[in-house]
């Protein structure tokens, strides 16, 4: 598993961080081709993204959740806020991320890192 990068612009100081979370067989570059990276320069937004990939194999197998948790951990602890914005699979990853640091004695980070979550309506 590994995550795509797509830093705020040269000269931006980024203020959150948006890890974008593909569903069932997509890659990051889908996010990238459905115009989702280029929304968020076109409005100015502020905010470094990073796009995770990873397979159906690693989600079931929780490989895929244990590896953003220690994401997630370096980031908040940077003190920078964390949104993580899930489609289909993704979305499950994103929600399963929060439980789990909720119910681990991690509220403080949890309440740094939120989620947004949709069906996909991406072609396949």
């Amino acid at each position: 598993m590994r995550f795509a990068s797509e830093p705020a612009p040269a000269g931006v100081d980024a203020t959150q961080l948006w890890v974008m979370l593909p569903g069932a067989y997509m890659k990051p570059a889908d996010f990238i081709e459905a115009g989702f990276v280029q929304a968020v320069r076109s409005r100015g937004l502020p905010h470094d993204v990073v796009l995770l990939e990873a397979n159906i194999a690693e989600v079931a197998d929780g490989s895929a959740l244990r590896f953003l948790q220690q994401f997630l951990c370096n980031e908040v602890a940077s003190g920078r806020r964390v949104c993580l914005l899930g489609i289909s699979l993704g979305a499950h990853l994103a929600m399963a991320c929060l439980a789990r640091a909720a119910q681990g004695g991690e509220q403080a980070r949890a309440r740094h890192a939120m989620a947004r979550c949709a069906p996909s309506e991406m072609p396949r």
